[in-house]
This record gives C-alpha cells, sequence and structure tokens, in this order.
C-alpha cells in the first residue's frame, strides 16, 4: 500500500481470497469485499493501524459476488525508506474458512452434548419423546431436515420415529432395505456420510440415491442388546457446503449410543414388569408375599401382601433391610441372618429358612423366608436377590399341638 493505506498491488491468491480482480481491489476498492457484519470494525482497525503506524492483524469475512463467506486472516506492517519515512504496507490474507468451521463445529459439539445431556437426565419425558428431542437436535446440528431412526428386519426398512418436514415419511411406513443407505451403513459398522452426492458417482448409483434424490447424508449402526437393530440417519434433498467433520462422526455415534442403551433398557423394564405381574399373579394365588433386595443400597421392596404379615398397611413399612431386621424375633435374629449371609458368601444355593416375626400390632408368626441372588456384578458380587415369605403359623401350631397331643401319649402309656 502506500503511505495512506491505499492498495497499490495485490497477487493472484488475494484475488482469489476476496473475490476480487486485481483492478477491484487496489485504492480502497478492497474492503469493498468485507461483509457488511465485520466491514465497519476492520475499516476503523485499519484506518487506525495506518495513523498510528502499528501493526495491523485482524479476522475478518469476505462475502464474493457469488454470496460465498470466506474467512480471513489480516496482518500487515509499515515500511520505511531510506530517510526512515514511511513508504507504505506489507500484508498478507490467509484463507482461515476450515479453521472457523472447526472451531464453530467444536463449539456446536459443546453445545450439542450439553442439550443431550438435558434430555437424557429429564425424569418427566417418555422415551419416545426423547427420542424425537434427540432428532430434532440432530437436524439442527447436521443443517439437514430429515432424521430417523429405522429397524431393519428381513429385507425391510421401518421408520420407528421422524422428524422431518410435513411431506416426511410417518412411522410406521415401510421401504426394501435394498432401496435405503442402511445396508453400507451396517457393513460400514460405524458413521457414513456424503455431503454432496452428485460428486460420488457410487451414491449417484445408488438405487436410493435414484428413487429418494438424497443429496447429503450421515448415518450411524443402531446396535440394541449387541445385535444390529438398525440406523439413525439424517438427510436433505439438497447438497451440503461443506463435508462433514470428525465432530459430526463423533456425535451422530454418542446420539446412537444413547439410544440404544435406552431402547435396551426399556426392553429390561418391560421384560421384569412383565415377569414381576406373572410372579405377583402366581403369589396371590400362593398367599404368599415377595420381596426384592437391592444388596448395594440396602433398600427392599415388599409386596402388600408381604406388610400384611407384619402387620402394617401397604407402604406402611419401612424399606430397607435394617427395618426386616427389627421385626424378627430376638431369639430367632442370629440365625435368620447367617442364613442369608451364607447364602450371599455363596455357601447355599438358595436361601431359606424360618423364624418368627413380632409384628405390629405384637402378635407373633412364623414365617418361612425363601430366596436366592438374581444378580452379580461382572466381578462377582451379589447385587439383588428376590424371595418370598410364606406365613406358615398354622403349621408351627399345627406341629406344636402334634408334639403336646404326642408326649400325653407317652405319659399315659
Amino acid at each position: 500500500t502506500d503511505p495512506d493505506g491505499h492498495f497499490l498491488y495485490v497477487n493472484e491468491k488475494a484475488c482469489e481470497i476476496s473475490g476480487l480482480t486485481p483492478l477491484e481491489a487496489t485504492g480502497v476498492g478492497w474492503n469493498h469485499s468485507l461483509h457488511p457484519d465485520d466491514y465497519e470494525r476492520v475499516s476503523e482497525e485499519w484506518k487506525a493501524s495506518v495513523a498510528q503506524n502499528r501493526a495491523f492483524r485482524s479476522e475478518y469475512r469476505f462475502l464474493r459476488p457469488d454470496d460465498t463467506e470466506i474467512w480471513a486472516l489480516g496482518q500487515a506492517t509499515s515500511h520505511e525508506g531510506a530517510g526512515g519515512q514511511i513508504e507504505g504496507f506489507v500484508g498478507t490474507i490467509t484463507d482461515i474458512s476450515e479453521q472457523k468451521r472447526t472451531e464453530a463445529t467444536l463449539a456446536e459439539y459443546a453445545r450439542t452434548r450439553s442439550g443431550l445431556h438435558e434430555i437424557m437426565v429429564d425424569p418427566n419425558m417418555a422415551l419416545d419423546d426423547k427420542i424425537q428431542h434427540i432428532l430434532e437436535l440432530g437436524t439442527e446440528v447436521f443443517q439437514l431436515p430429515l432424521g430417523i431412526v429405522c429397524r431393519i428386519d428381513e429385507g425391510s426398512y421401518t421408520i420407528d420415529h421422524v422428524c422431518g418436514p410435513a411431506d416426511a415419511p410417518s412411522p410406521g411406513t415401510t421401504f426394501l432395505v435394498d432401496e435405503t443407505f442402511c445396508l453400507q451403513v451396517l457393513s460400514a459398522n460405524g458413521p457414513m456420510a456424503f455431503h454432496e452426492a452428485s460428486s460420488d458417482r457410487r451414491v449417484r448409483q445408488h438405487p436410493c440415491y435414484k428413487k429418494f434424490g438424497l443429496a447429503a447424508y450421515i448415518g450411524s449402526p443402531l446396535i440394541i442388546d449387541g445385535d444390529h437393530y438398525g440406523t439413525l440417519n439424517f438427510s436433505s434433498p439438497t447438497a451440503r457446503d461443506h463435508p462433514f467433520g470428525d465432530g459430526e462422526y463423533s456425535l451422530i455415534q454418542l446420539f446412537t449410543q444413547w439410544i440404544g442403551t435406552e431402547i435396551s433398557r426399556q426392553h429390561t423394564s418391560e421384560a421384569l414388569r412383565v415377569s414381576e405381574e406373572r410372579l405377583k399373579l402366581a403369589l396371590e394365588g400362593t398367599e404368599d408375599g415377595l420381596w426384592d433386595l437391592n444388596l448395594i443400597s440396602g433398600d427392599i421392596y415388599t409386596s402388600p401382601r408381604a406388610e400384611k404379615m407384619f402387620g402394617y398397611e401397604p407402604n406402611g413399612m419401612k424399606k430397607t433391610i435394617l427395618a426386616w431386621q427389627e421385626n424378627i424375633h430376638p431369639d430367632d435374629k442370629d440365625e435368620a441372618i447367617e442364613a442369608r449371609v451364607d447364602h450371599l458368601r455363596g455357601k447355599t444355593s438358595v436361601y431359606e429358612t424360618e423364624y418368627r416375626i413380632k409384628s405390629k400390632d405384637g402378635n407373633v408368626a412364623w414365617i418361612l423366608d425363601r430366596g436366592k441372588v438374581v444378580e452379580k456384578s461382572k466381578s462377582g458380587k451379589s447385587m439383588r436377590a428376590v424371595g418370598t415369605f410364606t406365613d406358615i403359623t398354622a403349621r408351627k401350631r399345627a406341629e406344636d399341638a402334634l408334639r403336646d397331643s404326642e408326649m400325653r401319649i407317652r405319659t399315659l402309656v
């Protein structure tokens, strides 16, 4: 530049970055290509550097004639003539668009993780609603309008959840899996993506592209209980302006891991609920009470029938192992506890003992207590035990009466 900061020369690369011709960039013409949101700030910074004879350094955007935004780092320093006077400035501009996209992706990654965490920990949100929120979050993050969770079974692709425009396929819609990109995603055993189908011959030849015209796509395998269930995928009929980055690949993996874990947990909970319902029905027929002991926390669930045996109304009994022990007759407590400890240490295949309890109303009853450890940690530590209480008071009284009768008979003989 000259001493006043007017451009005298720009090379070919500078013109490529700014989108200006050499003639357009000379004088003060270079700032005509600045993004409107950056124009005033950068112009003032440049004027201040020229006036104060100090180095110039600034990050800003050029807005090219085709409306493409290019981030640039501009740097310049003054140079002096033989007499020490300022003859002008020499500088460079560097295209930092990729760096800015990376920074934006990292910021978006952090924001998305925070948003995902808020969805995950919401105790009042049903699983279907959580998945819907994740799909909405994904369409924003990946800049693709259609998000789908699909199930693949015997050559069929069935939509379980969807987020998209009004004309998007609804849940329950089924396609041939060969007409989708899911087989490629499952074969890759990880994320697969393309941002511009027209530039990839293999994508253009795929039946999914020919039938649905998807120009941009990212998908990842959805694994539930160790098996391939389907995919989580996002797509658009229009291309993205830049490829998917590492942060986006990590995000879709994070989404699928969480969805897979939660669906698996729901399946387990549902199976447990059905199992417990069956057990409840069976116990109602036998008049037994159910207990379920968390061996880590010491909390115990007791069914209404079990609580009734101890003289309590439903939910009236403290839900701790210590509360159970407090109800055992003092003369039987040590033996009952020892039987339970022996089973937890693996000395017995099942836990079974008889003891007396003193119920809340002061009555003494005999209980047959049976159970078994049903869950252990990977290290082999007992974590959960389930069992039943059976009221055997009538049987014990009959046994006592029989013994008394036998003693009277022996006395008479």
